[in-house]
C-alpha cells in the first residue's frame, strides 16, 4: 500500500476487544499525516460482524456490557464514517454483518472478486440495526431490506449493483488497484475533505443518532431470551428456522 496511506487491520470478528482496538487504529490515523486512510482484512475474511460467542457471553444486566458494546461499536461507525480523510475499504473474501457496516461507512469500497456481502443478522432473531444508517446511503431501503430478510450473501458483481462496492477486480489485481484509488482520493484538499465529510445532509449529530438508536435496538434483542437461543443453536452448528 502506498505511504500516502494509513492502513487500519480490520479483525476477522467484532467482540468488544476487537472493537476498542479498532477505535485506537482510528485514533491513530487521525494523528497521522497520511492523506488516506485503508480498512483491509485477511486474505480470505475481511469482517464477519459480530462475535456472537463473545455477544452471549455477555449477561444481561450485567454492569450494562452488551448495551456498552453495542455504543461502543456504533460510536466507532460514526467516527469512521466522518473521519476527516477520505477511506478506502478493501474487501476479500466475506464483509457480514457488521464487517459491511464498516465498509460500508468508507468512502470507497474495493472487493476483489471472491468477495461476499451480507446480512445474515436475521438468521438469528437480530437487525443490522447499527449499521443501517451507512447502508441506507449506499442502497435503496427495499433493497437493504431484502438483503437483511433473505440472510443470503451476494458476489462483487451483485454488491456492484446495489451500490455496496465502487469497484471490483480480480483477487492479486486488488492492491494495485488500491494504490490507484488512494492516489487519486489523496489530491483532494484537506480542508474540503472535512467540509464533505462533515454538516451536510447527513450530519455527524444525525447519523451518530441514528446508530446509537440502534445500538439501543441490538441491545435489546442480545438481551432477549429467544434471540439467545437462537445464537446458541447458530454456535452449537444447528441452522436456526430452517435456514442453511
Amino acid at each position: 500500500m502506498s505511504t500516502d496511506a494509513f492502513e487500519i487491520t480490520v479483525p476477522p470478528r467484532l467482540g468488544p476487544p476487537a472493537v476498542r482496538a479498532l477505535a485506537d487504529q482510528l485514533d491513530a490515523a487521525a494523528r497521522s499525516p497520511a492523506r488516506v486512510v485503508t480498512l483491509v482484512g485477511g486474505r480470505r475474511i475481511f469482517c464477519r460482524g459480530l462475535d456472537l460467542a463473545s455477544a452471549l457471553a455477555e449477561r444481561p444486566g450485567s454492569a450494562s456490557t452488551i448495551e456498552a458494546s453495542a455504543a461502543g461499536f456504533a460510536d466507532l461507525l460514526a467516527r469512521l464514517r466522518h473521519l476527516p480523510r477520505p477511506t478506502v475499504a478493501v474487501v476479500r473474501g466475506a464483509a457480514l454483518g457488521g464487517g459491511l457496516g464498516l465498509a460500508a461507512a468508507c468512502d470507497v469500497v474495493l472487493a476483489a472478486a471472491d468477495a461476499r456481502f451480507g446480512l445474515p443478522e436475521a438468521l438469528v432473531g437480530l437487525a443490522p440495526a447499527i449499521i443501517a444508517p451507512v447502508l441506507r446511503e449506499r442502497m435503496s431501503p427495499q433493497r437493504l431490506r431484502r438483503l437483511a430478510l433473505t440472510g443470503l450473501s451476494v458476489d462483487a458483481a451483485d454488491a456492484l449493483d446495489l451500490g455496496l462496492v465502487d469497484a471490483a477486480g480480480p483477487v492479486d489485481a486488488l492492491d494495485g488497484l488500491a494504490r490507484q484509488w488512494v492516489r487519486l482520493l489523496g489530491r483532494a484538499a484537506p480542508t474540503a475533505v472535512a467540509r464533505l465529510k462533515g454538516p451536510g445532509d447527513a450530519t455527524p449529530g444525525t447519523l451518530h443518532r441514528d446508530a446509537r438508536r440502534g445500538a439501543e435496538t441490538t441491545a435489546r434483542l442480545l438481551a432477549d431470551h429467544d434471540t439467545r437461543a437462537l445464537i446458541a443453536a447458530r454456535l452449537a452448528g444447528e441452522a436456526p428456522w430452517g435456514a442453511s
